[in-house]
């Protein structure tokens, strides 16, 4: 109901060129023609939320939708999931808070089909279904969704930081071997694929980014607002607080204690890698195309660090909720009262600002298309300039086939249309 009345005015009114590609990318697939594995014109980012949404458009589910629906999917089901697990009445009110706690922004970027949504869901479920289960079968699934999750995205590997607590048991540390193979068999045949697609002359358009970590480059992002404050935000959610008030009571048992604060010391060595990279600046003061985007990995990883210890420690979540559940209850009216009193203001500036990732309403995208289609009955339309709505929108919305003569990440769809009928048009 929440994502509904708050968030779908939004989701379902505008988009943008990185959504209307992955909308493609799902269209194709579920036509059985895979064209590139990765994001249109790059060796990086393998965007699931295509993959998975193939499925429903090709049982005839508008393909923009369908993304859409499957994004939604892999951000609300680690918190579901959480809940099932702990098995507790009270706990789906817990989980509620959870998921709220993070913020309109950070759920507002991640509901966007950007292809990173789908890879750190599906990240977090794996960890928590390993955490839970002992059966060989979940952990050979689940670690291979892991590997496919991280090769797919790197931020993916934030929840699986937690599995590291496997360290404090041999005997759970050997459990977790089965899912370790399959993980690295799965990470290693994708990236191979991968490779051997966009090692092809010609395959890559947009380079991917080069990594470099100075300790000059941290002091800047430490002080740069537009870096810090999202950070900080996705950071200070509930199960973070949850988390630190756990340690605090000591709720974990004397020789696991130190193995149980690994993954929380690696967290922090990464969080310092983060912060000491350019890629961090890579963002404007839009939504989307915010920085947010490089955290949304981070509550649920604190998700799964409180499944960890409340596990752990065998809590008994109902009896300490009937102590505190007013306190609960008045958490979950407050975090509500906010998202919905904030989210439209935090939008409206964005729709304001500059954005190098063009965006536009879904209906004048699909009025444009219907235009272009009067022109006449052609194989294909050629944009001479830019407009990545139209480019890639086009075909997801309305089956009319487009390109560009300008940035065109499909160089595979050149080739397609070479001896078609085509007609010129205006950007």
């Amino acid at each position: 109901m929440y994502y509904y009345f708050v968030f779908q005015w939004f989701v379902g009114d505008y988009t943008d060129g990185d959504q209307l590609v992955i909308a493609e990318m799902a269209a194709y697939l579920a036509e059985g023609r895979v064209q590139e594995p990765s994001f249109w014109g790059q060796g990086y980012l393998l965007p699931l939320e295509a993959w998975f949404a193939a499925i429903p458009v090709r049982l005839g589910m508008p393909a923009l939708f369908s993304v859409q629906l499957t994004a939604a999917f892999f951000v609300f089901a680690p918190y579901a999931l959480f809940a099932w697990l702990v098995r507790g009445r009270a706990v789906w009110w817990v989980s509620a808070a959870f998921l709220l706690s993070a913020g309109s922004v950070i759920l507002q970027v991640s509901l966007m089909p950007r292809g990173f949504t789908a890879s750190v869901g599906l990240s977090a479920i794996g960890t928590l279904l390993l955490l839970a289960r002992q059966e060989l079968w979940v952990r050979v699934v689940s670690g291979a969704a892991i590997g496919l999750a991280v090769a797919s995205s790197p931020m993916a590997i934030f929840p699986a930081l937690v599995l590291l607590s496997g360290l404090a048991d041999r005997r759970v540390l050997v459990s977790l071997v089965p899912a370790g193979i399959a993980c690295c068999l799965v990470a290693a045949l994708l990236k191979w694929t991968m490779h051997a697609h966009y090692a092809m002359p010609g395959a890559v358009v947009h380079q991917a980014p080069v990594y470099s970590f100075s300790y000059r480059t941290f002091l800047e992002n430490v002080a740069n607002d537009a870096v810090i404050a999202p950070a900080l935000r996705a950071l200070l959610c509930l199960q973070f607080l949850t988390v630190m008030g756990l340690i605090a009571r000591g709720v974990m048992r004397e020789r696991r204690r130190l193995y149980c604060l690994v993954p929380l010391f690696v967290f922090a060595v990464f969080m310092l890698l983060l912060f000491s990279s350019g890629k961090l600046r890579d963002a404007l003061p839009n939504v989307f195309f915010s920085g947010v985007r490089f955290w949304t990995s981070i509550p649920l990883f604190f998700l799964c660090y409180c499944f960890l210890l409340v596990k752990d420690a065998q809590l008994d979540v109902d009896s300490i909720l009937r102590e505190r559940g007013l306190l609960v209850f008045a958490a979950i009216v407050g975090l509500l009262a906010f998202d919905i009193a904030t989210i439209r203001p935090v939008i409206k500036p964005s729709l304001s600002s500059h954005s190098m990732v063009a965006y536009g309403r879904i209906d004048n995208i699909r009025d444009r298309c219907r235009a272009i289609a009067k022109a006449g009955p052609v194989d294909v339309y050629r944009i001479v300039g830019r407009n990545d709505l139209l480019a890639y929108g086009c075909y997801p919305l309305e089956g009319i086939k487009v390109f560009q003569t300008e940035y065109d990440r499909r160089t595979w769809f050149l080739r397609e249309v070479e001896g078609a009928v085509i007609h010129d048009v205006s950007p």
